[in-house]
């Protein structure tokens, strides 16, 4: 089966049979779009919440929730899927700093981001796994869209 690595603010797009992973995410969240019938996946590395700060200017659309979401889904469109089959699964977000004893929470931000993302698109999130105070390896299979979950010291959780 084809595996494809997700860095940090990057995504992809594959028809089954594919695994998308995407390795140590921390604060950063990962998104998992599929369309179950014709087995088309997507996935992206998301860093930050959203694009319209103006200090937050990118080329590349997967760093920001609100500018990774309807790309995905074009391309996923592009590939065969139908965009009222699409549904969402999240993992990450998790709270791994602290700072003179209050939490930077950039996770939770990046969390709610997506969300917002999402049901702007109109896309339904069916599964997640975030926050928390651990990162998780994501791996994505576009068989099933199933996702597997690898944290250390927590063990192995599929969504």
């Amino acid at each position: 089966m084809n595996e494809i690595e997700i860095d940090i603010a990057k995504m992809a797009v594959a028809k089954s049979p594919a695994v998308l992973v995407a390795k140590s995410l921390g604060s950063c969240v990962a998104i998992a779009l599929y369309d179950p019938t014709v087995r088309v996946g997507a996935m992206v590395h998301i860093m930050l919440p959203d694009s319209t700060h103006k200090k937050r200017k990118s080329n590349s659309p997967g760093k920001f929730a609100d500018t990774a979401v309807p790309v995905m889904i074009d391309k996923m469109v592009s590939m065969g899927a139908i965009r009222s089959r699409i549904v969402a699964k999240i993992a990450g977000g998790a709270k791994m700093f602290t700072s003179v004893g209050t939490p930077m929470d950039i996770g939770s931000r990046i969390v709610d981001a997506v969300k917002d993302a999402l049901r702007k698109d109109g896309i339904r999130t069916v599964a997640q796994d975030v926050g928390k105070d651990y990162g998780r390896t994501v791996e994505f299979n576009t068989n099933d869209g199933s996702i597997r979950i690898k944290a250390f010291g927590i063990g192995v959780k599929i969504i």
